[in-house]
């Protein structure tokens, strides 16, 4: 089976995970990034800087610096191809790995892709758009929640926003619903990820939070762990990465018991900003 590699970015630099092993890549150190702008799928990875995105086709082997219209203030992949990026507070789409852009003509600070189709921007003030077609169209949402994460559980979302709340949306971000998510500290909620089964995880500055029920209800995790909760992802089985501060920790049992992964990553007090996935 190929064994997935786990990419962070911190002090300007990219590291790669496999075999618990952190080792730097080739990404430019030279390069200021962006928080919170990093993004991957199939072998493709793409992360935000000051002077474009960062981008490697090859699993991390090899990097480039293409350029795009605008400050970059997010990157999300729907596969290797296909990129929505925020620059200057606008949507740009690419369908051929970032080597052209689009203007959507929807303007915002934040992009979460759904899958090859549906695409969320917000704008975090007043207005939240959807699209159904890679924003080739859009339209405003009825509610403006400012979401900043989500995942699809079948054909519902499932949802964070700004305002420390999760939702569920069966339109692709149309509506909205409200879920038992409350009472976890009015912080942004940050990264959703799958659990194993139908079990769904959730960050926000101060702790993790589950939903056994496919997003409807939370509940905090317990886990023993200090620091910021920065970033969260899941690989294809179902196993967690979660990222404190400088550190990365694996869960392999559904959230129950975390391992530190982190033998390689600098401890001089420079934080980790992002995670990402391939293979």
């Amino acid at each position: 089976m190929k064994t997935p590699l786990l990419f962070s970015i911190a002090f300007m630099t990219g590291l790669s995970l496999n075999a618990q092993s952190w080792s730097l890549t080739s990404a430019p150190q030279t390069e200021t990034y962006t928080t919170g702008a990093a993004s991957a799928a199939g072998t493709s990875l793409y992360v935000g800087s000051f002077n474009g995105i960062v981008r490697s086709i090859d699993n991390g082997l090899t990097w480039e610096v293409i350029t795009v219209p605008g400050f970059v203030q997010d990157v999300d992949a729907a596969n290797s191809d296909k990129l929505v990026c925020i620059a200057t507070n606008v949507a740009y789409v690419s369908t051929d790995k970032g080597a052209t852009w689009t203007n959507s003509g929807v303007n915002g600070s934040k992009a979460v892709v759904l899958d090859e189709q549906h695409v969320l921007v917000t704008d975090e003030i007043s207005t939240q758009f959807y699209s159904n077609d890679f924003l080739t169209t859009s339209a405003a949402s009825a509610t403006a929640p400012r979401i900043v994460s989500g995942v699809l559980n079948g054909s519902m979302a499932i949802l964070g926003s700004y305002g420390s709340s999760i939702y569920t949306s069966n339109d692709y971000g149309a509506t909205f619903a409200t879920t038992g998510y409350s009472g976890f500290g009015a912080t942004t909620v940050t990264a959703i990820a799958k659990g194993q089964g139908n079990t769904y995880f959730s960050i926000n500055s101060g702790g993790l939070h589950k939903s056994t029920d496919g997003g409807m209800t939370w509940a905090q995790v317990t886990t023993g762990l200090f620091g910021q909760h920065r970033d969260l992802i899941s690989d294809a089985n179902g196993n967690l990465y979660l990222m404190l501060s400088n550190k990365v920790y694996r869960s392999i049992d559904n959230g129950q018991s975390f391992q530190d992964v982190s033998v390689g990553l600098p401890i001089d007090g420079n934080y980790c900003n992002d995670l990402m996935i391939t293979g």
